[in-house]
C-alpha cells in the first residue's frame, strides 16, 4: 500500500509541479597522440584514435499540465492558421505516466460508481429481459447503462431503438 502511495505522490507531483528527467547521451572523444599535438596550431582534422562515452544528465522538466496547456495552444493557433494541426513541435519530454495514473483512476471510480448504483438498485446489471419485446421490431430486449435496448431477432439485427429503464420497470411492475 505504501508503494501505491509514493508512486501516486510521484506521479502526482510530476503532473503539477515538474519533474526530474535523465537524459543519456553519447559522446565522442578524441584521444590526441603526440605529433597531433604538436601540430595543434593549424585547425585541421587527424586521424587520432576516437572513443564514445556514455553521459547521463538530470533536467528539470515543467510540470505535465502547463506542457499539456502549451501543446493545445500550439495546435489551436496553428488551427485557427489554416495549418495542419496534428502534431506538437517539438514533442513533449518525458513519459505520461501521470496521466495514465489518472485514466486509472478514473476506471477505478467509475467501476466502483457502477457497483455502488447497483447495490442502490438505480441500476441493473446488464442481462436479457425475458418475456418483453421491442416495440417496434419485435427483437429481444437487454439491460444496457441504465436501458432496455433491442438485441434484435435471430433473423434480423437490431433496429436500435432504446427504452428508459423507468418505462421498463413500470411495465414489469404492472405485469406482475
Amino acid at each position: 500500500m505504501s508503494r501505491d502511495l509514493e508512486r501516486i505522490t510521484t506521479l502526482t507531483e510530476a503532473l503539477v509541479t515538474g519533474f526530474d528527467e535523465r537524459i543519456e547521451y553519447r559522446l565522442s572523444i578524441k584521444t590526441h597522440t603526440a605529433p597531433c599535438l604538436a601540430e595543434s596550431t593549424r585547425l585541421r582534422r587527424c586521424a587520432c584514435p576516437t572513443t564514445t562515452e556514455m553521459r547521463v544528465k538530470t533536467v528539470r522538466q515543467r510540470a505535465l499540465i502547463a506542457q499539456l496547456e502549451d501543446a493545445i495552444a500550439q495546435l489551436q493557433s496553428a488551427d485557427s492558421d489554416g495549418r495542419a494541426a496534428t502534431v506538437v513541435d517539438p514533442p513533449l519530454p518525458g513519459n505520461f505516466a501521470a496521466l495514465d495514473l489518472i485514466d486509472e483512476i478514473r476506471r477505478y471510480l467509475a467501476s466502483a460508481v457502477r457497483r455502488a448504483r447497483l447495490i442502490c438498485g438505480y441500476d441493473v446489471p446488464a442481462g436479457t429481459i425475458r418475456g418483453f419485446v421491442c416495440g417496434h421490431c419485435g427483437g429481444g430486449l437487454r439491460v444496457e447503462d441504465g436501458r432496455a435496448v433491442c438485441t434484435g431477432t435471430a433473423d434480423t439485427s437490431p433496429c436500435g431503438t432504446a427504452y428508459a429503464w423507468q418505462d421498463i420497470a413500470a411495465l414489469i411492475g404492472g405485469a406482475e
